[in-house]
């Protein structure tokens, strides 16, 4: 407490307003960081009541000790000049705030413990730091594995993505009844986490009281600083069948008009099939690389608005007009039949058409979009799928 105090005294303000603002209310904040490692050491769950209960304890210790500290250097240094404009009026105290939970990533890092307040992300991890990349264990962990080898791990290490975001919620209102700035969390959320999921963590998160949240879905950025490098089977491109339902699109490019084949399989996109006419083979060349590729990343899994995001708006020599607007490549429009397919917010099982027809409360099918016949168990008359089967 009385470093942190030093520091308003000697530090160098760019403003006269900004040093009369300090130094009228003297605000500093003791901060934590290790508070996973030690509930790795207690063996206790970071999701669970006991650690929560742990939680007020800890930060209400803190807090008194803190506000104990700066009176005791109220009466030597007196208190803080606007402390008649405060709740301390009356009292005394050295400074305005005394309590915060800062985000301590790189110096937790140089210390060799958990960050602030936050679970440990990954006990093996990646950190992408400007042009390198870092390998890591994490300390405890590497400790557990010389202890143990060969051994699953115990419970109570567990990661932040193991963690439901209400926990992560539930940990950051804890600490925050006693302290007096704010508290640096990330509420981390799985890849596939929805709107309805981002709202529920910001209601939350209001019900309880807190200041405020950051919420990160992984993997939301092509590069992120954090990546998990733990174990586990790559995925896979799933088999293809010897037989599949397909939809073939037909766009006009500045090469041709380009032909794109959609298959699917469990109602869901599974491979492109690409093709140009009449523009050489490097042309036809590029276009089944294309289809190939995406095909790739349709089988493992990759939702196709990802594939959107990735080639859509890619630039070329031959630009073009069309009915649905400019095709500036032969990857943009196959961008652009696989938007107008998956698009506007269509889950990837169901094609952007079907959704529409679905929602005027047209019979459309699932796979292709195509309009049924009006019959208790119609047959697509495009693709071949049967409501019934």
């Amino acid at each position: 407490m009385r470093f942190l105090d030093n520091v308003i005294e000697v530090n160098k303000y760019p403003l006269p307003e900004i040093e009369a603002t300090t130094k009228g209310n003297r605000r500093i904040g003791l901060g934590i960081m290790g508070w996973a490692d030690l509930l790795i050491r207690m063996k206790i769950r970071y999701d669970s009541g006991e650690a929560l209960a742990l939680a007020d304890k800890l930060s209400a210790f803190l807090r008194t000790r803190a506000a104990e500290a700066s009176a005791r250097l109220a009466g030597s240094r007196g208190s803080f000049p606007n402390i008649g404009k405060s709740v301390y009026k009356g009292g005394k105290m050295r400074n305005a705030t005394v309590f915060t939970i800062a985000p301590t990533g790189t110096i937790a890092r140089i210390a060799g413990c958990s960050s602030s307040v936050e679970p440990v992300f990954a006990f093996e991890f990646t950190s992408h730091i400007i042009d390198a990349k870092l390998q890591d264990i994490h300390p405890l962990f590497k400790e557990w594995k010389r202890d143990h080898p060969g051994e699953t791990p115990p419970s109570y290490f567990v990661t932040a993505h193991e963690i439901a975001p209400e926990w992560h919620i539930r940990t950051q209102a804890a600490f925050q009844k006693h302290v007096d700035n704010s508290v640096s969390k990330t509420i981390n959320l799985p890849h596939e986490a929805s709107l309805k999921d981002v709202e529920k963590a910001y209601l939350l998160a209001y019900e309880l009281g807190t200041k405020g949240i950051t919420i990160y879905r992984d993997g939301c950025r092509e590069e992120q600083v954090l990546n998990k490098t733990e174990g586990g089977i790559p995925r896979q491109p799933d088999e293809r069948p010897d037989t599949l339902n397909s939809i073939t699109d037909k766009i006009k490019t500045g090469f041709g008009n380009l032909y794109v084949t959609t298959t699917y399989f469990h109602q869901k996109p599974f491979e492109v099939f690409a093709s140009i006419g009449k523009s050489g083979y490097s042309t036809m060349a590029d276009a089944e690389a294309i289809g190939r590729l995406i095909s790739l990343a349709l089988r493992s899994g990759v939702d196709p608005m990802e594939v959107v995001s990735q080639i859509k708006g890619i630039g070329g020599s031959d630009p073009v007009f069309t009915e649905g607007g400019l095709v500036t490549s032969i990857p943009d429009a196959v961008a652009k039949v696989l938007e107008r397919h998956f698009g506007n917010g269509s889950k990837s099982g169901e094609p952007a058409a079907a959704k529409r027809g679905r929602d005027m409360g047209v019979s459309q099918c699932r796979q292709c979009g195509a309009t049924l016949p009006d019959e208790k168990c119609p047959t697509c008359p495009n693709c071949g799928w049967n409501k019934c089967s």
